[in-house]
């Protein structure tokens, strides 16, 4: 949250970058205490392209994807949308057909299919202030979200991911260095999932960048949703970084990202080896983005 210019951290979710349970990208736009020149707005939108789609940890197209979406933010309520396209075919994509015991069934890819789709409501509040003027202490972010992959055929992780929770990041003594977490609920599941790690913002003139070690976990519900497990406990842990260097026109950018994603507990490698993946995953993305100034 450390706020390095009013314009290079007016950062949106979700650009470019797999998607987990926590907001790893900073948010500004919301209802801000202790700091009077705060903006109380923020917009963005970009297109990208990946090598690969990663949700949650898991490759939902694992050959190049188009993803394109945006934010638009007013006193600190914002909606965020996410769209993500095949653009070459992948023979290897599958569909969760039943869950406990999880069985997969098969979904290959076209060129041009929507491969995932995201919308987030969310609140911004942030408290300012408390190690000097203007600057960022704490941020609490209540969120709904929903989650669908729309051409998969009907089952559990198309139609039943609608999450309630909240995400808090505390901005440390340490300038730049930002510790968080997160709580999801299922509303349609007794599925649960949370999150907590680490985000350093760091600014190297013209390049921002965004550092992110994150851990993620979930109860067997929510794990049954990805591979037939019994446990409780850490799925993956996520490890990435984001850099954004301003282009020659008024209020573009483009942006370079990369996250590794793996597997933490046994069972849940050893079940990904059985559909043929390995326990880890990197997806690298490049493109371009809007932010209002």
């Amino acid at each position: 949250m450390i706020r390095l210019t009013s314009l290079t951290l007016a950062m949106a979710a979700f650009t470019g970058l797999s998607l987990n349970a926590m907001e790893v990208d900073p948010q500004t736009g919301g209802l801000v205490f202790g700091n009077d020149k705060a903006k109380d707005y923020s917009f963005n939108a970009f297109a990208g392209l990946a090598n690969k789609q990663i949700d949650q940890g898991w490759e939902r197209d694992s050959n190049a994807v188009l993803q394109t979406g945006g934010t638009a933010r007013y006193w600190g309520l914002g909606l965020t949308l996410f769209g993500s396209f095949a653009i070459e075919p992948d023979s290897s994509a599958t569909y969760v057909s039943t869950v406990d015991p999880t069985v997969y069934g098969p979904n290959p890819l076209s060129p041009g299919e929507f491969v995932q789709f995201n919308a987030k409501l969310d609140y911004v509040i942030e408290v300012d202030g408390v190690y000097g003027v203007d600057q960022p202490f704490l941020q609490f972010i209540p969120h709904f979200e929903y989650v669908t992959y729309p051409n998969q055929p009907a089952n559990v992780l198309k139609d039943d991911q609608v999450w309630a929770g909240a995400d808090v990041w505390w901005s440390t003594p340490l300038e730049g260095i930002e510790i968080g977490g997160n709580s999801d609920w299922n509303l349609l599941s007794p599925a649960y999932r949370g999150a907590a790690g680490f985000r350093e913002v760091l600014q190297f003139a013209p390049y921002d960048l965004v550092l992110w070690q994150v851990a993620n976990w979930g109860s067997n519900t929510y794990q049954n949703y990805f591979y037939n497990s019994e446990t409780t406990g850490f799925t993956t842990t996520d490890i990435g970084a984001k850099v954004r260097m301003p282009m020659a026109w008024r209020e573009w950018w483009t942006y370079v990202g990369a996250d590794w994603s793996y597997w933490v507990t046994q069972s849940a490698r050893e079940a990904r080896g059985d559909f043929g993946l390995n326990a880890g995953t990197f997806e690298f993305n490049v493109g371009m983005e809007w932010i209002a100034e």
